[in-house]
């Protein structure tokens, strides 16, 4: 499946302003978000120097997961809404498959154990960095155990 965006005139000027306009609570004004991908993402930059969206990318699958392990019914209308808009209609966690396959299209990693040596210790210390603010997340709380879960999972080698 092929995503395609286009931009017209003056590529910086268009990135900037739709960044902003992202950035700036504008959109999310009466509308619940969940930025827990985020929160965890920062780790792997501070500790690896992975840019924040190749970040994402490696984290947003497994962050899915257990956030559809313990709030399935959030997770399957939010999964829902993503495979319906991107994936001609697609449902459930085959959504987060066709995910996978559109970020390595556009050449990012989406597994940790693709580009990084992690271990166990690695993996306590990017969630005490990830968690310095307490726990995060709106669909599902990221607690200590479950952010571990997250990045173990994302480390699995498949």
């Amino acid at each position: 499946m092929e995503l395609k965006v286009i931009l017209r005139g003056c590529h910086a000027t268009n990135i900037s302003w739709a960044s902003t306009i992202g950035l700036n609570w504008i959109l999310g004004i009466d509308k619940v978000g969940d930025w827990a991908t985020h929160r965890l993402s920062y780790a792997l930059t501070k500790e690896y120097g992975i840019t924040h969206g190749y970040a994402l990318a490696m984290i947003y699958k497994s962050w899915a997961k257990i956030a559809y392990k313990y709030n399935k019914e959030t997770m399957e209308r939010r999964l829902s809404i993503l495979g319906k808009g991107l994936f001609n209609g697609l449902e459930g966690l085959s959504v987060l498959d066709e995910l996978d396959k559109l970020f390595s299209s556009w050449g990012a990693s989406v597994r940790m154990s693709s580009d990084l040596s992690i271990n166990d210790e690695d993996i306590n210390a990017m969630v005490k960095n990830a968690l310095a603010l307490g726990n995060v997340g709106t669909v599902v709380s990221i607690d200590y155990n479950k952010a571990v879960e997250i990045f173990k999972l994302a480390n699995e080698v498949l």
